[in-house]
């Protein structure tokens, strides 16, 4: 599970939940609003920000991938799938490893020294 940490008007909130109660939304519509329009949003005439805390530096153990049309690098297939809406970052590695398709896009892995 990954943590967001949620900036409303300059206060910064830890987690989702406290900043939808802060909004007087529910969890749901935030995490709504963060995946249809974005890291960086109004709502309710107030501006929120969202940033991920989950991990500070990419893991030792993680292979970059590199979208085929756009030529974007990811430092892991997590973040990959997190970019495109996937819900599962073992659709990356299935496309990778069968020549398909995941989130609409080809992806192949890169070499840790030229990512």
């Amino acid at each position: 599970m990954y943590r967001v940490e949620v900036t409303i008007d300059g206060v910064v909130y830890p987690s989702l939940k406290p900043a939808a109660k802060a909004l007087g939304c529910t969890f749901a519509n935030l995490c709504f609003a963060r995946k249809a329009i974005g890291d960086e949003v109004v709502l309710f005439g107030k501006k929120v920000t969202f940033r991920d805390t989950t991990r500070k530096e990419p893991d030792n153990r993680t292979q970059p991938v590199r979208c085929i049309e756009t030529g974007k690098v990811f430092p892991s297939q997590t973040d990959a799938a997190m970019a495109v809406g996937l819900r599962s970052p073992s659709s990356i590695s299935l496309a990778i490893s069968r020549g398909r398709r995941a989130g609409g896009y080809r992806w192949e892995c890169v070499d840790k020294e030229k990512a």
